[in-house]
């Protein structure tokens, strides 16, 4: 028997074509097609974790501008009321701001 491009040649028959068993359409080699699954896979990951990422410092941000407006917002009643003069808010002037009884008026 001969084999030759799919083609089976015997003595006795005609020449008839030949399925392989595990025959499946294939664009790329094996080791290219997991090379592109591994790279989608990455990309798919990526796509998750850079919206997770960018929200994370946006709120960091967002807390860091919050602190800023209380420390101003103490500042403002130390002016007005010199006996809180000497007040160390830290690093959590929002907090400082609340134990006093004032809160930081957000608008609407």
């Amino acid at each position: 028997m001969l084999y030759y491009a799919g083609i089976v040649l015997t003595k006795r028959t005609h020449p008839r074509i030949v399925i392989p068993e595990e025959s499946t359409m294939r664009f790329f080699r094996p080791e290219v097609e997991a090379t592109l699954k591994a790279i989608g896979l990455i990309m798919l990951l990526g796509l998750v974790a850079l919206p997770v990422a960018w929200g994370y410092e946006q709120r960091q941000k967002a807390r860091t501008w919050q602190n800023v407006a209380c420390a101003y917002r103490i500042r403002e009643a130390e002016r007005r009321a010199p006996i809180l003069a000497g007040v160390d808010y830290g690093r959590d002037a929002c907090g400082m701001l609340q134990r006093l009884g004032l809160e930081l008026d957000m608008p609407r």
